[in-house]
């Protein structure tokens, strides 16, 4: 055997052999990596969902437990039925305030019919006209919260039961 023929037999024998095992060892180890990747990248985006849907859960329970003394107020529900409005009223005792003591952005009050009579946006009084820019969640908040009754709540009274209960 020539040193030419030793050299074709350990090419055919020795180093071929181990090349296309360390390719396929190296079309495994990336297929492993990016099915792993893809995985963490899949499971991270649904942990990142799911935390920022109970973050605004948590956001709107917080609001309104802020808001809840304020619907019960005897006063509140008097000045938000009385005609003509009072908006230094409602700015020093529900909108304004709102923003000053609970930091809240925008508040609108609506009447019984789900109409806005009152809103307040960056701790300014606003046309109540503005609701419209959140009319649809908005409407659907006070529908999930108010149960099969339109609009709000009726307001307890002094003793702190809702009327003839």
């Amino acid at each position: 055997m020539t040193q030419s023929d030793a050299g074709n037999a350990l090419m055919r024998e020795v180093a071929l052999p181990a090349a296309i095992a360390l390719l396929m060892l190296a079309a495994i180890v990336a297929a492993i990596v990016h099915f792993s990747t893809s995985q963490s990248d899949q499971l991270a985006a649904e942990s990142q969902n799911r935390r920022v849907t109970i973050a605004l859960e948590q956001s709107v329970i917080a609001v309104a437990n802020d808001q809840e003394a304020s619907t019960y107020w005897d006063d509140a529900v008097i000045q938000t039925r009385k005609r003509p409005l009072d908006p230094e009223w409602l700015d020093n005792n529900l909108g304004i305030w709102f923003h000053t003591y609970y930091h809240i952005d925008e508040a609108y009050l609506l009447d019984q019919r789900n109409t806005p009579i009152y809103a307040m946006r960056g701790g300014r009084r606003v046309e109540p006209a503005s609701f419209q820019r959140v009319a649809a969640p908005a409407l659907e908040l006070v529908r999930r919260l108010g149960g099969d009754r339109p609009g709000c709540r009726p307001a307890r009274g002094r003793t702190g039961r809702w009327p003839g209960t």
